[in-house]
């Protein structure tokens, strides 16, 4: 299976990204602002070196919370929340993974060989790996005392406490062309939910690994350009409830795909409910009854899921968006240019600041701040 690193695309499309039609952006100056509470360098990268994708996880609350990062220079690097590295592990290969956290202070973390990793970050030592069959490039979840994972071509293991596989799903499909990072996992009502890298939406029974259903909805991923291609990045998102442009649906996974649509499916079987053209990198966030959007067009949305209709809408950015997320009741977004926006639930902008190089993937929200790690291997805490 083919993978294109993100940077390299995002690229390509940052000029072929038309500004569409959105509100006049409103700017309120003076009360909020975005703040660098602390910084460090924890991949150690060289100017040549690869950019990183990893994202970082965290344990534990408030002073007993420890940070876990799969750095690019193959070590997994535990941190307090002052940013001191306490502990450091020798990987079998760099890592562009997210972490989980499961219990008594168990972190697990996968690389880009295949390696799932769990580090007891307060006894400070490995507890046990195991070897899958090919780079972890998304997020694990855990659940109940195992974790659930998900390599880039397309097998899900469940995995216990203990290091064992408890279950594989192995997916038996042509070679496709896809992102470098994968979608995650998601898990509702002892069911698991995935999109494979060739655009097919998955729910397995997490207790044995049957599948339930698979869907269908990309019958061909590629067009003949890069630019064009449609492919899955985030993953999905369960609602309870929606009305969208006229039609109200229930208990439905709102599926998004990069460069492609939007699309409703029915949980219990996967029945396609309807589509809507717009390309998303992250998953929409549902806070109470509003759905936010960030668009790979720099635009962000927000509709009102109850009424069905669209609240308002902004250009913040030329580059692609990811986002967002709700911190300290704003919501937080970020492109694909090093920059973070901070804005209200109204739509105003209260603050934005650029960084060096770019954030890939979402923060991570701690009681302190945002976790996040930039392309070039600096790892910030935000607020």
């Amino acid at each position: 299976m083919k993978r294109i690193i993100l940077a390299s695309l995002s690229s390509m499309l940052l000029t072929a990204c038309a500004a569409q039609h959105a509100d006049e952006l409103h700017v309120i100056k003076g009360k909020h602002s975005i703040d660098v509470l602390w910084q460090t360098d924890v991949d150690n990268r060289k100017p040549a070196d690869a950019e990183t994708y990893a994202r970082p996880a965290v344990s534990g609350l408030m002073a007993e919370a420890h940070i876990v990062l799969g750095g690019h220079d193959g070590r997994i690097h535990v941190l307090n929340m002052n940013g001191h590295e306490t502990f450091r592990y020798p990987m079998a290969d760099n890592s562009d993974s997210g972490g989980a956290s499961l219990k008594n202070a168990v972190m697990v973390v996968g690389d880009s060989g295949g390696m799932l990793y769990a580090i007891d970050t307060v006894a400070e030592k490995k507890l046990w790996s195991v070897q899958l069959s090919a780079a972890i490039t998304g997020t694990p979840v855990s659940i109940d005392d195992d974790v659930i994972v998900q390599t880039i071509d397309d097998h899900v293991y469940r995995i216990s406490a203990d290091g064992k596989k408890q279950w594989v799903f192995a997916s038996a499909k042509p070679e496709t062309l896809g992102l470098y990072i994968s979608p995650s996992p998601i898990i509702i009502h002892e069911q698991m939910y995935t999109i494979l890298g060739n655009g097919d939406v998955l729910a397995l029974n997490v207790q044995n690994g049957d599948v339930l259903w698979r869907k269908q909805l990309l019958l061909d991923s590629r067009d003949g350009a890069v630019t064009t291609m449609r492919m899955p990045l985030a993953s999905p998102l369960w609602l309870k409830h929606i009305k969208l442009e006229g039609n109200t649906f229930d208990d439905v996974l709102l599926v998004p795909f990069y460069q492609g649509e939007m699309f409703l499916l029915k949980r219990q079987d996967g029945t396609s409910l309807m589509t809507r053209k717009v390309s998303l990198k992250t998953s929409p966030l549902h806070h109470d009854h509003r759905l936010f959007l960030a668009d790979s067009h720099g635009k962000l949305q927000a509709w009102d899921i109850e009424k069905g209709l669209l609240l308002w809408q902004r250009q913040l950015s030329k580059g692609e968006l990811m986002g967002p997320v709700w911190w300290q009741d704003n919501l937080w977004v970020q492109d694909d240019q090093g920059n973070i926006f901070r804005l209200n639930a109204d739509g105003d902008l209260l603050a934005s600041r650029r960084f060096y190089g770019r954030f890939d993937r979402l923060p991570v929200v701690t009681d302190r701040g945002l976790l996040y790690h930039s392309s070039l291997g600096g790892l910030y805490l935000v607020n």
